[in-house]
């Protein structure tokens, strides 16, 4: 992006202070071409939220449907994928990566602004698993 605004820095890497350096390793940026930028945190991100979630509402065996479109979802996304943890499920305008995802997982693609339609197929799966 910025190489395309002709606006690269004029410094090198090395010649950073050493406590900047040490605050942008930090920062975790993301942009979504012609759509939207995050600027985020590597320590406190929404996978830890939601660890920290789970840990203060004491919930032993969790399960969570994610819902989202971008890559801070995604991270949540894989969480609770690689932690048996929940399902996933993103509106059918999210992201290349968060699509492929969803597609890989529980196939789970709204259209935009359905999201009701979702919260009530997971209501659905939700009844069904506590059948006998």
């Amino acid at each position: 992006m910025l190489e395309q605004l002709d606006e690269q820095p004029t410094t090198g890497a090395e010649e950073v202070p050493e406590e900047f350096a040490e605050t942008f390793d930090l920062i975790d940026p993301a942009y979504y071409e012609a759509d939207a930028a995050e600027v985020g945190s590597l320590e406190l991100n929404k996978v830890v939220g939601v660890e920290a979630a789970f840990d203060v509402l004491d919930i032993e065996d969790p399960f969570a449907l994610v819902m989202g479109d971008s890559k801070t979802d995604l991270r949540v996304m894989k969480w609770v994928d690689d932690n048996d943890s929940g399902i996933a499920a993103a509106p059918n305008h999210a992201s290349g990566d968060v699509l492929d995802h969803i597609l890989d997982t529980d196939e789970l693609v709204y259209d935009r602004g359905d999201v009701a339609e979702m919260l009530r197929t997971a209501f659905a799966l939700n009844r069904l698993a506590g059948l006998d």
